[in-house]
């Protein structure tokens, strides 16, 4: 999988919904939040090798660091000149996550 691709389609979706916010999850499909309402997207289940792909693109070395230590981060991340978003990358019950919103 090209990660980098993955992730400008999913915020692609994001933008073109008018979507509130997206969550990727290791071993589930993504999901986002439109009106209030999740609605899952029709794309592959993603692993925890996708998820720390994605996080790769995403992060600064020391943001990455601290996300292993703490079990949690927060950040902002820029997709083109017209899209950023507030992050949480997160472990719950030992899966990966990542929240943007």
């Amino acid at each position: 999988m090209d990660h980098k691709k993955e992730l400008d389609e999913l915020t692609a979706v994001v933008l073109r919904e008018g979507a509130s916010d997206i969550h990727i999850s290791e071993g589930r499909k993504p999901f986002i939040r439109v009106s209030g309402l999740l609605i899952s997207l029709s794309k592959s289940v993603y692993t925890r090798v996708d998820l720390e792909n994605f996080l790769s693109l995403m992060l600064r070395p020391d943001q990455k660091e601290k996300f292993y230590k703490d079990k949690s981060v927060d950040f902002s991340w820029s997709h083109g000149p017209d899209a950023r978003f507030r992050c949480n990358a997160f472990f719950q019950k030992g899966a990966m996550s990542i929240a943007m919103r």
